[in-house]
């Protein structure tokens, strides 16, 4: 099946507050999903939807062709969520929680779990509430990934990590999504997963505002620079936003190629020749939605 995760037309209210109005979401098995929004955009909400952990007002959706508003226990053996909220608050050492991990998961990977925890430098020695914040989030990756699910959804967990263990945990990944596994980033940490994503997802006003891939990037958007006292009308267009100033002094923006015509009759000192990045097109797509506010 070339779908992993199929919404249609999901709305989701929490009171007077709307989440969702109608989000429409495809995401194929097999890939790196990095999943961007400002605070209060529904990532988390959106990605405990898809656990079934929270239900939804209206719509339909389905993993793997099995609905998620059915209580069907096999998704918990082929979706495995790591977030903050999970918690093995057992007064028992680790090692011994873990052992009846067996039990519940038939494809437990023993060795997988212990090796990664190695890898974290987690010690499966202690007991749950004796780890830190960052040592628990290594502590639910390392049991969620030995799960051996298909699709592996993350909030928001690289911010509560050091340098280390990100990178890590994000090469780990990379290897997964590389073998046929299925990633959903929730992030607004842009930059790290920028070659590592395959498709960038951005929730704004309750829907989905961007899904493509992140080799089209360059396709779509076109960087420019000017120094502060120079002007031209390309800077001047409504779509033309500011992304960053550099070491030079010079301003960078990123607009629409769409909008630009011909690339090649933009005055060569104003092209930015650097790679456009995810981040870019985040902070693009941002400012753009303040702008309409």
């Amino acid at each position: 099946m070339k779908n992993a995760i199929v919404l249609n037309q999901i709305y989701k209210s929490y009171g007077p507050n709307r989440v969702f109005n109608g989000l429409d979401l495809t995401i194929n098995k097999g890939g790196f999903y990095a999943l961007l929004g400002k605070n209060g955009a529904g990532k988390s909400t959106l990605i405990r939807i898809i656990m079934r952990h929270e239900s939804y007002d209206k719509g339909s959706g389905k993993v793997f062709g099995q609905c998620i508003s059915e209580d069907n226990p096999n998704l918990n053996q082929v979706v495995a969520l790591v977030s903050e909220a999970t918690d093995y608050a057992l007064n028992k050492k680790l090692i011994k929680l873990f052992k009846s991990f067996e039990s519940f998961y038939p494809k437990w990977n023993k060795n997988l779990f212990l090796s990664t925890c190695e890898k974290l430098q987690v010690n499966l020695n202690k007991r749950y509430f004796e780890l830190s914040r960052g040592q628990k989030m290594q502590l639910v990756f390392a049991a969620q990934y030995a799960i051996c699910p298909e699709v592996l959804l993350l909030d928001e967990i690289t911010s509560v990590l050091d340098a280390k263990a990100r990178t890590l945990i994000i090469s780990i990944l990379e290897e997964f999504s590389n073998n046929g596994g299925t990633v959903v980033l929730a992030t607004n940490m842009v930059s790290e997963i920028h070659y590592i994503a395959d498709r960038l997802i951005l929730l704004e006003g309750g829907k989905v505002e961007l899904n493509f891939s992140v080799n089209e990037l360059s396709k779509q958007f076109i960087k420019i620079r000017k120094q502060p006292k120079e002007s031209h009308s390309l800077f001047d267009k409504q779509n033309c936003i500011k992304i960053g100033i550099n070491s030079d002094h010079s301003v960078s923006y990123i607009l629409p190629k769409d909008s630009v015509g011909s690339v090649e009759k933009i005055p060569e000192h104003y092209l930015d020749r650097r790679q456009v990045t995810a981040e870019d097109a985040f902070f693009f797509f941002s400012q753009k939605t303040k702008e309409n506010l």
